[in-house]
């Protein structure tokens, strides 16, 4: 499963170059560094603003930058709760949202897509990856089981309240994105 999120984080990073060039980037909940890590060896010259309210994690991205070959000194690090600050609006030309969203219920994660979405100007790309359960099938009954594990572990060890993923995509494309590539990994 390991493989799959971080499959799920790089799946289009590359896509980015296609769209124009990288400037300004924020990076939310980014966890231990492995997207950032890429991210910077891809994009060097793009001034990135990491977000995450663990302090933990930031350590650990941190560590993860400074052992790779492309440490930045154009990477800030924010040790903050995106609840409680307020973003730049129309600042980042990337927003970068990896399995973030799913830690809080419906209400509180439609509130951060759209205050996300203020920081983006019209020609911003948004990498966003999520868990999702599939319709039917075995493979709906192994996401719900996974998700419910998930849900019980990050409950224990990091407070996480929510119980169920708040549909988000609805939210980001009222925001004004749409998607222009998908992919879907272990069903």
């Amino acid at each position: 499963m390991w493989n799959a999120l971080k499959k799920a984080r790089l799946a289009h990073l590359d896509q980015l170059a296609k769209h124009g060039d990288v400037q300004n980037a924020l990076l939310v909940g980014e966890g231990n560094g492995s997207f950032l890590a890429s991210f910077v060896q891809r994009y060097p010259e793009a001034k990135v603003l990491v977000i995450d309210s663990c302090p933990e994690m930031i350590a650990t991205a941190k560590e993860k930058l400074r052992l790779s070959d492309h440490n930045n000194p154009k990477v800030q690090f924010e040790l903050m709760d995106l609840r409680e600050v307020d973003l730049p609006e129309l600042k980042y030309d990337v927003i970068v949202t990896h399995f973030f969203f799913d830690n809080f219920d419906q209400a509180t994660a439609s509130d951060l897509v759209a205050k996300v979405a203020s920081a983006a100007p019209p020609q911003a790309h948004w990498l966003w990856a999520d868990f999702s359960i599939p319709e039917s099938g075995w493979r709906a009954l192994r996401a719900r089981i996974w998700l419910k594990v998930l849900y019980f572990f990050f409950g224990q060890v990091a407070s996480i309240t929510a119980r169920q993923l708040p549909e988000v995509e609805p939210t980001i494309t009222a925001s004004g994105f749409a998607p222009i590539e998908t992919q879907e990994l272990c069903g």
